[in-house]
């Protein structure tokens, strides 16, 4: 496999884990959002990634029209900013080029209009989001997810689809162990943020 690629498709696993990641916590602590699969294509000469969630019954998934977010809660604010804090920490680069790139630029626009309809200012959001990262930057998980391999979930191959059961996910002793030592860092900083404005 043409390295570019290989690197380009780990990168895209990563992030989709940090999503991943974050929807686990969210339903084992809240029973929010059960995530069932990770599914990867490649399309257009790039990788797309989704993590597909069961969500709970009184609370189907918006459909959004131009302009409008296709989050309706907190949750899934949360859930959505981990795709490119794993990423960041995986390729060492400043999360913020990230949420600016094509890997990170869909999601950041749907937070930033999930902020404008819940009322609230994103910029009085970003000195705990940014020392969240830091703190998550200072923990094990860096190393924790460099030792992350697509061979532990498939077996890759150029210009494939891959689907990767929420099983296979949560068999994976590496990410076990992920799930584990973030879960406090998270729900500390879910509450901090949730304590701001107990209303969103």
């Amino acid at each position: 496999m043409n390295y570019y690629k290989e690197d380009e498709l780990k990168k895209v696993l990563i992030h989709e884990l940090g999503h991943f990641v974050a929807h686990q916590i969210l339903f084992e602590n809240f029973e929010y959002s059960e995530p069932i699969n990770i599914g990867i294509c490649y399309e257009n000469e790039k990788y797309l990634g989704q993590v597909n969630a069961r969500r709970r019954n009184n609370h189907p998934k918006r459909i959004a029209y131009p302009g409008q977010s296709n989050m309706q809660e907190f949750e899934d604010v949360a859930s959505t900013l981990y795709g490119c804090i794993f990423q960041s920490i995986f390729t060492r680069i400043d999360v913020c080029n990230c949420y600016n790139s094509i890997d990170g630029s869909y999601d950041f626009s749907q937070i930033k209009l999930a902020f404008i309809e819940f009322g609230e200012d994103i910029e009085q959001y970003k000195d705990l989001f940014f020392s969240h990262f830091h703190i998550l930057n200072q923990s094990e998980i860096p190393e924790m997810i460099s030792q992350i391999s697509l061979n532990d979930f498939f077996e890759p191959k150029p210009n494939n689809q891959y689907l990767i059961l929420s099983r296979d996910v949560l068999n994976n002793s590496n990410i076990k162990k992920i799930i584990k030592i973030v879960t406090p860092m998270y729900l500390n900083f879910y509450k901090k943020i949730k304590k701001r404005n107990p209303t969103v």
